[in-house]
């Protein structure tokens, strides 16, 4: 693709569904995924901002 392999670095979460993107992307590069190019990293996990309002009505939502 014409990217210099030695400048390339994924940085991923380390939940499996990121690690198995991150490794496709690291084959179509022609990355080697085991090695200082990858890293997980903790800092990209989802955080929790308190409990879901999904799936909720306005009345719950409001009288919360």
């Amino acid at each position: 693709m014409g990217v210099p392999v030695d400048s390339v670095k994924i940085c991923y979460s380390p939940f499996s569904r990121t690690t198995e993107t991150a490794r496709v992307v690291a084959g179509v590069l022609g990355v080697p995924f085991e090695g200082p190019s990858c890293k997980a990293t903790v800092e990209l996990r989802e955080r929790y901002f308190g409990p879901s309002y999904e799936l909720l009505s306005h009345e719950k939502c409001f009288n919360k």
